[in-house]
Parts: structure tokens; C-alpha cells; sequence
């Protein structure tokens, strides 16, 4: 039986300098904190994902030029330098 899962669009990024824009899918009941902070998981799941090489932060806004959309990618938790909800879907 699979958990229902909640969806919000966000902004990633990481620390390598690039920025990700997609969907994660959340288990009901928790907030995006808490799901990255499981333990279980080293890698997150982000769909209908946008990835660029990010130009600046300013006021946790990220300015880019995107470059390539992919499906689905897998992004490994210890890559993320921070995470911006945009909204819940």
C-alpha cells in the first residue's frame, strides 16, 4: 500500500552553483523540513524539473537562465545548499 503524498513546486539550490526547479512529493502529514531531514532517504525524487546554473540568490530569489528540462531526477540530500517552497500543488 503506498502513502498519500502531497506536492509542492520549489526552488533548490545546490551546492555546486546549479538551481533546480520542480516538484517533490511529500508524505501527507509532514512539512518539506521534515521530509529531508529523514534519515532513510539520501536522495530526494523532483519531477517536471527545470535545471540551470544559477547567476545569483538575492532575497531568496534565484535569477537563471534555464537549460534543460528533465522528467524526473534523483538529487542527493547532501547537494542541496538550501530549499524555497513556492507553493503547495
Amino acid at each position: 500500500m503506498q502513502k498519500v503524498k502531497d506536492k509542492y513546486r520549489v526552488s533548490i539550490s545546490c551546492h555546486d552553483g546549479s538551481l533546480v526547479k520542480g516538484t517533490i512529493h511529500v508524505y501527507e502529514g509532514l512539512r518539506v523540513l521534515d521530509f529531508l531531514n529523514l534519515g532513510n532517504d539520501a536522495f530526494i525524487i523532483v519531477t517536471d524539473a527545470e535545471i540551470s546554473a544559477s547567476r545569483e540568490p538575492r532575497s531568496f530569489q534565484l535569477y537563471a537562465d534555464f537549460k534543460e528540462k528533465k522528467d524526473i531526477i534523483m538529487l542527493n540530500k547532501k547537494a542541496i545548499k538550501w530549499l524555497e517552497e513556492i507553493k503547495k500543488i
